[in-house]
């Protein structure tokens, strides 16, 4: 396990590697979302991504939270933010913690050497972001695809949202857009803006496929922002497939749902009946 993550970290160190970015936050209004969409007392799959979805999804009264997402980078963030939190109380890292300032003064890594882990994924991420420091010359900011970025405010406070870590994580590390089979089902099924990244019928339909597997009977996917802009506008099936009675991914769906008061483009949700 150790050359693995020891490899990756390397990886990780390569500015231009856009398959390891980490979204530091969600650019989503999920209060808006959670608001329209209830998660309550319910059964939860999330994307894992920036964590502000399933630490929203927790917030909001989720029985159970589980992840996914096709980029491991976004588990070893989730446990710098659970760190963070817990910790120093933060609920993002700031670009100077992020960044080496001189004189041993590098709060990163003065924080991942006092970490204790409880469970073997965050004993992974422990050693990920030490093997990454030793690599990379103490710099993380280049790791964040949004690192520029205002960071969204989705909780009250951080006290609200800590007593998610009393759980260990679960965590599949797939792609939502290939074939997946996890033997379970959910209430909710939270996609964010995946979507964007589905550009052909063959991957929408492979995604349809996975929602209803994966879904409940009366059970909701939620997805945010239309399906990603072109140079030459909209391509009219798409536009199709985005109105009303056409519905998320293809003619099948029929329970299109645009988020009250908002544009469609904000979110909008397919329900298996």
């Amino acid at each position: 396990m150790k050359n693995d993550i020891t490899q990756l970290a390397r990886t990780a160190g390569q500015v231009f590697n856009k398959e390891l970015l980490i979204f530091k936050s969600s650019n989503e209004d999920l209060r808006e979302i959670f608001n329209k969409y209830n998660v309550k007392n319910k059964d939860v799959l999330t994307v894992l991504a920036s964590s502000d979805q399933a630490l929203s999804c927790y917030y909001n009264g989720a029985k159970s939270i589980e992840t996914f997402d096709r980029n491991i980078m976004t588990l070893y963030y989730y446990y710098l933010r659970k760190w963070l939190i817990l910790y120093k109380k933060e609920l993002y890292p700031s670009y100077k913690f992020l960044s080496f300032v001189g004189n041993g003064d590098y709060e990163l890594y003065k924080l991942v050497c006092n970490i204790v882990p409880t469970e073997d994924k965050e004993k992974e991420a422990k050693l990920f972001w030490k093997e990454f420091m030793a690599y990379n010359n103490y710099k993380a900011n280049f790791l964040f695809e949004d690192r520029y970025c205002d960071e969204p405010r989705p909780f009250n406070n951080i006290d609200s949202i800590k007593n998610i870590y009393n759980n260990q994580l679960t965590f599949y590390n797939i792609d939502i857009t290939k074939k997946v089979n996890l033997n379970k089902t959910y209430d909710v099924l939270y996609l964010s803006n995946i979507l964007e990244y589905s550009e052909t019928k063959e991957s929408r339909n492979i995604i349809r496929l996975n929602i209803e597997n994966l879904l409940k009977d009366n059970g909701i996917a939620i997805c945010t922002y239309k399906l990603k802009k072109r140079k030459d506008g909209w391509h009219q099936e798409e536009i199709k497939e985005l109105t009303n009675n056409k519905l998320i991914l293809d003619s099948e769906y029929k329970h299109y749902e645009p988020l009250a008061g908002k544009c469609i483009d904000l979110a909008y949700a397919y329900k298996k009946i």
